[in-house]
């Protein structure tokens, strides 16, 4: 009986055993599903930050300031050190998010480029940092965007939609154009 029952302990242990270890590596797989609450940040302003405005269609995703679910979302960045935040009018429970490459993006000698949502796949991929409105004007915490691929996102009723141009800022380096 004694024999049985000490078998019948290290299955019990094993098993359990198994399931701490699916946890915990289920734990591990989902720390990098949380990159967005580190969110790349920016200690702030340099010389003042400017509205991002471009159009590239006419459909409100490939533009700033962007139309997402019927609402303005705007992306600023900071002249300086390439911070970048994005804006909008939120109703209670939205999700405003600004998206930044895993990459750099270095181009010809200009104060910035423009990528397609198609174009920054092809490359990598991309974080996040997000605020949850109360119902009012908010902006995203600041992010590094320098030489990296920023656009905005905005999370109505569950439904997530993001602009299709992103915008990368190269004027921080003393040797960019200004």
């Amino acid at each position: 009986m004694k024999h049985i029952l000490h078998g019948r302990l290290k299955t019990v242990a094993a098993v359990l055993s198994i399931v701490a270890s699916a946890v915990m590596l289920n734990v591990a797989a989902s720390a990098p599903a949380q990159a967005a609450s580190s969110c790349h940040r920016n200690s702030g302003s340099v010389l003042g930050a400017g509205e991002v405005e471009v159009s590239f269609g006419s459909t409100g995703d490939m533009k700033y300031p962007a139309t997402l679910h019927g609402r303005k979302v705007r992306l600023f960045t900071d002249s300086g050190n390439a911070s970048a935040y994005a804006v909008a009018l939120l109703q209670p429970g939205d999700i405003l998010s600004i998206d930044r490459s895993n990459f750099e993006v270095r181009g010809p000698r200009s104060d910035h480029n423009w990528l397609t949502t198609s174009e920054v796949q092809a490359r990598g991929n991309w974080d996040y940092c997000e605020v949850t409105g109360p119902g009012s004007q908010i902006a995203t915490p600041r992010i590094d965007g320098a030489h990296r691929a920023v656009r905005v996102c905005l999370r109505h009723n569950g439904g997530l939609q993001c602009t299709n141009i992103w915008y990368a800022d190269n004027d921080d380096d003393k040797d960019d154009w200004i």
